[in-house]
C-alpha cells in the first residue's frame, strides 16, 4: 500500500509496506503486520522500477523541500516566461506591441530590434534602465519581479495592481507614481522619492524604505508589516488603517501624518518624531517608542499597552481614553497632556513629567510614580489606589475624589494641594512633605 509519494525531474519516488512472500514470516500471517516503510523510485520514461530503502537520499529531499519553498517563484516565473514568448512572437511577427511588451522585450536584451531603440532604453545586460525612460508610462498590472530600476525616472508612471516584489528602485524617482494595489514585497526603496504616491491597499511586506522620501503620500490600507522604514520621511503622509507591525520606524519622521485605526504593534519606533501626528485607536501595544517625538500628538483611544514609551515627548499630547496598561513611561514628558479617562493600571511613570496634566478619572492604580511631577495636575475622579508616590511632587494638584487608598504617599509633596472628598487616609497624609496649604478630605485648609 502506496503511503507517500512525489515525482521530480521524470522520477516518481513512492513509499510502501511490503510482504516478503517467505509463508513462514509474521507478515503473511497478520493482515496488519508489514515489512517497512520503504522507498522506491519509478523510472517514468523507462518503466523501470529501484529499491532505495527505508531512507531517502538527502539530494532527494533536498530537492523536494526546495520545490515546494519555491513552487510560488517558479509560477511567477513561468507566468514572465509566457509573457516573453509572447512579446517575442509579436516582434517575429512583426506586429504592433503594446508598451508592456516593449518594456518586456527591452528587459530582455532586444530593445535595438525595436522603432527608435528601446523604449526604456536599456544597457547590454538588459537590466539597468536610464533615466527618464519610464517618466508617465502606463504600466497597469505589468509583471515585474525581480527587475533592476535603480535611478531610474518614474514620475508619474501608472503601476496600478502591478507586481514589483524583490524589484530594485534604490534611488529611483516615484512621485506622483500610481502604485495602488500593487505587490512591492522586499522591494528595496531606499533612498527612493515617493513623495505625493498613491499606494493605497499595496502590498510592502519586508520592503526596505531605508531613508526614502513618502512626503504626503497615501499609504492608508496598505501593509507595511516587517517593513524597514528607519529615517524615512512620511510627513503627512495618509497611513489610516495601514498595517504596520513589526515594521522598523527608528528615527522616522511621521509628523502630522494620519494613522488613524493603524496597526503598529511592536513596532520600533525609537527617536521617531511624531509631533501633531494622528494616532487615534491605533494599535501601538508593545510598540518601542522610547526618546519619539509626540509633542500635539492625537492618540485618543489608542492601545499603549505594554508599550515602551521611556523619555517619549508627549507634550499636550491627547491621550484621553487611551490604554496604557503596563506602560514604561519613565522619565517621559507628559506636561498638559490630555489623559482624562486614560488607563494606566500598573504602568511605571518613575520620574514622569506630568505638570499640568489632565488625568481626571484616569486609572491609575498600582502605577509607579515615584517622584513623578504632577504640580498642577488634574486628578479630579482619578483612581490612585495603591499607587506608588514615594518622592512625588503633587503641589497644587486637584485630587477631589480621587481614590487613594493603599497608595503610598512617603514624602509625596501635597503643597496647595485639593484634597476635598478624596479618599485617603490621615495615616497616609502624615508621610507626606510640604502639606501647607492643602485642603483636606473634610474641606478644611491645613497650615
Amino acid at each position: 500500500m502506496v503511503i507517500d509519494n512525489f515525482q521530480l525531474e521524470g522520477q516518481e519516488y513512492y513509499q510502501e509496506w511490503q510482504r516478503c512472500g517467505r509463508p513462514d514470516c509474521w507478515c503473511m500471517k497478520s493482515l496488519n503486520r508489514q515489512h517497512g516503510p520503504y522507498w522506491y523510485v519509478h523510472d517514468l520514461a523507462t518503466e523501470e522500477r529501484r529499491y532505495i530503502g527505508k531512507r531517502l537520499p538527502a539530494a532527494v529531499l533536498v530537492a523536494r523541500t526546495a520545490r515546494v519553498t519555491l513552487l510560488p517563484q517558479i509560477s511567477a516565473s513561468l507566468v514572465r516566461l509566457r509573457a516573453m514568448e509572447q512579446a517575442l512572437s509579436r516582434l517575429d511577427r512583426c506586429e504592433a506591441l503594446t508598451p508592456p511588451e516593449r518594456l518586456t522585450l527591452a528587459t530582455c536584451g532586444f530593445g535595438a530590434a525595436l522603432v527608435g531603440g528601446c523604449p526604456p532604453e536599456i544597457d547590454q545586460e538588459g537590466q539597468t534602465l536610464e533615466l527618464d525612460s519610464l517618466h508617465a508610462a502606463d504600466l497597469h498590472g505589468i509583471d515585474l519581479c525581480g527587475i533592476d530600476l535603480r535611478g531610474i525616472d518614474m514620475r508619474l508612471v501608472n503601476l496600478s495592481a502591478s507586481n514589483l516584489a524583490d524589484a530594485q528602485l534604490v534611488g529611483t524617482k516615484l512621485s506622483w507614481a500610481d502604485l495602488t494595489q500593487s505587490n512591492l514585497s522586499r522591494a528595496n526603496f531606499r533612498l527612493a522619492d515617493l513623495s505625493l504616491a498613491d499606494l493605497q491597499g499595496a502590498v510592502l511586506r519586508e520592503a526596505n524604505l531605508t531613508r526614502s522620501d513618502l512626503r504626503w503620500s497615501n499609504l492608508s490600507e496598505s501593509d507595511l508589516s516587517g517593513a524597514n522604514l528607519t529615517e524615512c520621511d512620511l510627513g503627512e503622509a495618509d497611513l489610516t488603517h495601514a498595517d504596520l507591525h513589526l515594521a522598523v520606524l527608528c528615527r522616522a519622521q511621521l509628523a502630522e501624518a494620519n494613522l488613524c485605526a493603524a496597526k503598529l504593534t511592536a513596532c520600533d519606533l525609537r527617536d521617531a518624531r511624531l509631533n501633531g501626528a494622528v494616532l487615534r485607536e491605533a494599535e501601538l501595544d508593545v510598540a518601542d517608542l522610547r526618546r519619539a517625538e509626540l509633542c500635539w500628538a492625537d492618540l485618543t483611544k489608542a492601545d499603549l499597552r505594554w508599550a515602551d514609551l521611556g523619555e517619549a515627548a508627549l507634550t499636550e499630547a491627547d491621550l484621553s481614553d487611551a490604554n496604557l496598561s503596563e506602560a514604561d513611561l519613565c522619565q517621559a514628558n507628559l506636561g498638559r497632556a490630555n489623559l482624562r479617562h486614560a488607563v494606566l493600571r500598573l504602568a511605571d511613570m518613575h520620574g514622569c513629567d506630568l505638570r499640568g496634566a489632565q488625568l481626571r478619572g484616569a486609572d491609575l492604580s498600582l502605577a509607579q510614580l515615584q517622584g513623578a511631577r504632577l504640580n498642577n495636575a488634574d486628578l479630579t475622579g482619578a483612581c490612585l489606589s495603591e499607587a506608588y508616590l514615594v518622592g512625588a511632587d503633587l503641589s497644587g494638584a486637584r485630587l477631589s475624589g480621587a481614590d487613594l487608598r493603599w497608595a503610598d504617599l512617603s514624602e509625596t509633596t501635597l503643597s496647595g494641594a485639593e484634597l476635598e472628598g478624596a479618599h485617603v487616609s490621615a495615616e497616609q497624609l502624615a508621610k507626606t512633605n510640604g502639606r501647607h496649604g492643602i485642603t483636606v478630605p473634610d474641606g478644611s485648609e491645613t497650615h
